[in-house]
């Protein structure tokens, strides 16, 4: 039985989780918002977006397959819906609005040509969708041969790997997406010599909840008053990936926030949130 004690970093444990989840639930609404407010995703790198919605499915992924806590499951299915959000606005600011306003623009484009362009998307509409239907039937026909055929060994070696094998090899996956998204973004502030393309309350969120993240696993009492030394190895193994992402993600969110001093975007930013402001006040008088 567990003494008081044994129950207190276990409760601690708890309220970190909570304060985590709280952290990762608004972790990426001052970049959604900041988006949204200049109508641009200019200086946002796609890879950072790209990596960490990688990220964020695979550790929902792991999550599953390794049998995590349940607090870590649920804020790996969040912060997938945030990623397609985000995902969502660099699509519309950056691709859709560009191409409508060259559509606008583009009025000297003959009756002639738009035609001759039609003709040209139907005929390789046509002809895509023909080999589609010969690959499709040529695919049908192998998986109706393969179902005849007996198990090979290839089948046979891949029931035998483990689930928790397969979800810890997934978490270390997820784990090298989370420190590689910040890569091309650190690269772009260095290349740009400024930081305006991400939110720093993002990063600043973003080390809060990595660290409430990492210190619940730690308080646990799965690791601290587990007194079996192979089943705590095995907790700890089976949570190292997390933990090395959270600790990576720190690292480099520190790094941009000496880019963000650095180069002086701390004074910059309240210039322009006040510019804002004040376009938004003039907007609604007017």
């Amino acid at each position: 039985m567990l003494s008081i004690s044994d129950t207190t970093p276990g409760v601690l444990s708890g309220f970190l989780s909570v304060c985590a989840i709280v952290c990762w639930i608004f972790v990426l609404f001052p970049q959604q918002l900041r988006n949204y407010k200049r109508k641009s995703v200019k200086g946002l790198s796609p890879y950072l977006l790209l990596f960490l919605f990688l990220g964020d499915f695979l550790n929902m992924m792991g999550c599953i397959l390794t049998h995590q806590l349940p607090f870590q499951l649920y804020n790996s299915c969040y912060a997938v819906s945030n990623d397609v959000i985000l995902l969502f606005q660099y699509w519309y600011y950056g691709t859709y609005i560009k191409n409508q306003n060259k559509l606008i623009s583009e009025n000297d484009i003959s009756d002639d040509a738009s035609l001759y362009n039609e003709e040209m998307m139907e005929n390789s509409i046509g002809s895509l969708n023909s080999n589609l239907i010969s690959s499709g039937l040529l695919m049908a026909s192998q998986i109706t041969t393969a179902s005849a055929m007996p198990v090979n060994t290839d089948e046979i070696l891949m029931k035998s790997l483990s689930q928790m094998t397969i979800g810890r090899f997934i978490a270390y996956c997820c784990a090298f997406c989370y420190i590689t998204c910040r890569l091309p973004q650190l690269h772009r502030n260095y290349h740009n010599k400024s930081t305006r393309g991400t939110s720093p309350y993002f990063h600043g969120l973003a080390i809060i909840g990595c660290g409430l993240y990492a210190s619940s696993i730690l308080t646990s009492n799965q690791f601290l008053f587990n007194h079996d030394p192979v089943s705590k190895w095995d907790f700890f193994n089976n949570e190292f990936p997390y933990l090395l992402s959270n600790f990576g993600s720190i690292l480099l969110d520190l790094c941009f926030f000496y880019q963000y001093f650095t180069y002086g975007d701390h004074l910059r930013e309240r210039e322009v949130d006040r510019i804002l402001e004040i376009s938004e006040a003039t907007a609604l008088l007017g």
